[in-house]
């Protein structure tokens, strides 16, 4: 027993005892057996062995982070520091896309929600930072941040598939709890790693971090509060610059002059464009077939699918996004209300109308025929009110049928149920330019889904453009401007163009009688104008109200008698006197509707003959307002030539004068030390003197008119002079031979001038003559079927070559 107690003595010793070099603690200890003799007076020596354990090898020196200085630090710090500035990014990045949130979630307007949307992800931060004591505590840093992570990507997750104000509201507040922890641990673990001299500086990375993001998140927000598909744009973007690069040349290190506006580049070529294709266009076109499937389909099983999910083809003229919406339904509703271009393909699809059983009646805006956008409708609207050509003026009172005023019909004309103003208030409101166009209602702060002209669908509706410059209104003014003699460009608003035209006519009566036109004109298109963009429902409020049909097919509005339409109207009470106005211009409209009773309601598609959707003329009808809608004669004759597309380009440039001479780049900005032109070096150098009008270069033209008996002056520019010849040839093989020959000759002037330029070749006519003949032969040999001359026998009789 005391043996027993000796030995546990030594064991207590030797662990709290000063270290020997045969004894070592405990916490060393490791696997060796060691023999322990232990001698004591007047016992005899017992040998006992304890289990002391030591390692056989020395284990190196090992150092923290903390030991090694800054370095080392440094990557664990900054990957640390990534958690702030996720924790920025979420502050400010709701800032910029909210407006289309909101809109596309159905909460625009209600500040409470939006503000929801924003501040909850505050919320959870304070959640997550309050519980981030105790996960310290149990878990450590290491394993808090791989768990802290979960949170964080699910609420990323939730946020960017959001379908519902619950799902954004839910994905929004686990981000914050995430960032929450964050926002704890990471001065904490930055705190363990960083070295004591460096702590400070490194700890800073987290404000940096923070920073950083919310500049992030903010940079990223202002494109996307107008267009959350902005990214998808950037796309879009690069293919474009891909295009242009092809087109004018250049690098991704270098960029060179784009000559002509990318617009006109679009444009078909008969219309003074290469004919590319616009992808934002394209796609819209390519998406139309979407809803032209939505809109013939409606019995199969898809488009039921779609009916009970999204209300159908009436659920793409619905402001606001349903809680369920898809992206790809979202896309559709874009191209319907969201865009110029969808405005123009919107006006495409048009209801045929047969016996109304598709067709709501109020609801619903049926086209019946594609005559209503054109100038004779306009012309129909004003029939009734064509300005006499005999008598003299004199004052009528309208609100009564004898023209005698009345206080009691007064009375009714101001409380008239119809009208949203009088046609008196109307030309004051135009003459103010006060007048509700969109663009108007726009700066008063008024959302408006679709700001594009709801005739021609491609540019803002403002004012001047709807009343003067639009393209289906233009032909309405030129017609009448040709009954007075009148040519004049169209002035930049319609208080000008009224006043323009006043003073141009010298007689009294005349003038009156244009004014009065004038107004006829004005108030007739604001009247269609009204009639494209609202429903009956709209466009008769009262009667809406008061009516007992409401979301009614018009099957249902009436019945056949006698294989005649008869409309049966329900109301829920008399009308009142101040309505009567207002009924019977609706008679006057439903009298139009022109029912059928064996057919029923199908959709078609106005751009093409037979009523189906193509991509192609879809896309055709996109680019019909786009650009100048002339059809430039010299044009259509230059894409028919037959020569190398090169030339063909070339040719184009010139007729818009667009070639890189040097008063065209000093237009652009471009400083010259020599303007003048390097064949004759005395006039400045532009197309009309380089390639018609230079004394180097009449000498050929002369010559080459001569062979066809031509005289006469050069004209002053390059589209008359294509045009100038071409009128004097029969057509035939004698006239696309000499547009080849135009083309073939300005090619070669424009090499020669380069080459005098950029490598000091002296002036030739002779051999720019036969540069220019060999040219021309050789493409005749490649184009003309039957052409089979040698050239030197050909170019030895250049009349005869031309004459036939």
């Amino acid at each position: 027993m005391n043996s027993l107690n000796f030995v546990s003595a030594a064991i207590v010793s030797v662990h709290y005892s000063e270290p020997s070099p045969k004894l070592v603690s405990i916490s060393r200890a490791r696997d060796k057996p060691y023999t322990l003799v232990i001698r004591s007076s007047g016992h005899l020596s017992n040998k006992l062995k304890v289990s002391a354990l030591k390692s056989n090898e020395t284990k190196p020196k090992q150092f923290s982070l903390c030991q090694n200085g800054w370095l080392p630090a440094f990557p664990h710090v900054l990957v640390a520091s990534m958690s702030n500035f996720i924790f920025g990014y979420h502050i400010g990045v709701m800032n910029g896309p909210i407006v289309s949130i909101a809109r596309e979630l159905g909460f625009e307007g209600n500040s409470f929600i939006e503000g929801l949307v924003v501040s909850i992800f505050i919320a959870g931060a304070f959640i997550g930072s309050i519980s981030s004591a105790s996960l310290l505590d149990r878990l450590g840093s290491r394993l808090t941040f791989q768990i802290n992570s979960i949170p964080l990507i699910l609420g990323a997750i939730i946020s960017a598939q959001a379908h519902s104000l619950n799902e954004i509201i839910g994905g929004r507040f686990l981000v914050g709890l995430g960032i929450g922890v964050n926002t704890v641990l990471v001065p904490i673990y930055i705190s363990e790693v960083a070295p004591t001299k460096y702590r400070g500086a490194l700890g800073s990375l987290c404000q940096i971090g923070t920073c950083l993001g919310i500049i992030t998140s903010l940079f990223l927000g202002i494109p996307s509060e107008n267009d959350p598909h902005w990214v998808l744009q950037l796309v879009v973007d690069k293919l474009v610059k891909i295009q242009r690069r092809f087109l004018w040349g250049g690098g991704s290190d270098q960029s060179k002059i784009s000559w002509i506006r990318w617009d006109t580049v679009y444009l078909p070529k008969e219309r003074g464009g290469l004919g590319i294709k616009d992808i934002n266009s394209f796609n819209l076109a390519l998406l139309g077939k979407w809803k032209w499937h939505l809109l013939r389909n409606q019995g199969e099983l898809w488009a039921k699918v779609v009916e009970s999910k999204y209300g159908g083809w009436r659920g793409l003229e619905e402001v606001g996004r349903a809680a369920n919406e898809s992206a790809w339904w979202k896309d559709l509703k874009k191209v319907a209300i969201q865009s110029y271009q969808g405005r123009a393909l919107q006006d495409g699809f048009r209801w045929k109308v047969g016996v109304g059983d598709k067709i709501k009646f109020w609801e619903d805006r049926p086209l019946f025929d594609s005559e209503i956008e054109s100038a004779i409708s306009f012309l129909n609207e004003v029939d009734g009110k064509t300005i006499q050509q005999q008598g003299g003026n004199e004052w009528e009172w309208i609100g009564h049928p004898s023209g005698t005023y009345s206080t009691h019909s007064a009375y009714q004309l101001l409380w008239e149920g119809g009208a949203a103003a009088s046609n008196d208030e109307c030309f004051m409101e135009l003459w103010k330019l006060k007048i509700p166009t969109k663009k108007n209602l726009q700066r008063r702060q008024v959302q408006i889904m679709d700001l594009s002209c709801p005739f021609c669908g491609c540019v803002k509706e403002e004012a001047a453009h709807l009343f003067l410059h639009c393209a289906k209104i233009q032909p309405i003014w030129w017609e009448t401007m040709s009954w007075m003699n009148i040519k004049s460009v169209f002035p930049s608003n319609s208080r000008q163009h009224l006043i323009q035209h006043s003073y141009v006519q010298v007689d009294g009566i005349r003038v009156k009688r244009w004014q009065c036109w004038w107004m006829v004109v004005v108030w007739s298109i604001w009247q269609m104008r009204n009639t494209v963009i609202f429903s009956n429902a709209v466009k008769y409020p009262r009667l809406y109200s008061i009516s007992m049909q409401q979301h009614q097919l018009i099957r249902s509005m009436g019945i056949f008698r006698d294989r005649e339409w008869e409309w049966n109207f329900a109301w829920r009470r008399a009308l009142f006197d101040s309505e009567i106005t207002s009924a019977a211009n609706f008679l006057k409209d439903v009298a139009e509707f022109k029912i059928q009773q064996q057919i029923s309601d199908s959709w078609e598609w106005s751009a093409d003959s037979e009523g189906h959707y193509s991509t192609r003329s879809a896309y055709d009808l996109i680019g019909e307002g786009a650009g100048d809608r002339r059809h430039e004669e010299c044009f259509e004759k230059l894409w028919r030539m037959k020569v190398p597309a090169r030339f063909l380009v070339f040719g184009w440039r010139l007729l818009r004068d667009r070639l890189p001479t040097r008063k065209n780049l000093q237009r652009r900005q471009i400083h010259l030390t020599d303007s003048l032109c390097p064949l004759c070096r005395i006039h400045q150098e532009d197309a009309s003197h380089l390639f018609f009008h230079c004394s180097k270069v009449q000498p050929i033209w002369w010559e080459s008119m001569s062979w066809l008996q031509l005289k006469g002056a050069s004209p002053l520019n390059p589209k008359q002079h294509f045009l100038h010849h071409l009128g004097l040839q029969p057509a035939g093989v004698r006239n696309s031979r000499w547009q080849c020959w135009w083309i073939a000759l300005t090619s070669s002037i424009w090499k020669f001038r380069n080459s005098i330029i950029f490598s000091n070749v002296t002036f030739d006519a002779n051999k720019l003559f036969e540069e220019a003949i060999f040219l021309l032969w050789s493409w005749l040999r490649g184009f003309e079927k039957d052409f089979s001359v040698h050239f030197n026998q050909w170019s030895s009789n250049l009349p005869q070559s031309f004459m036939y």
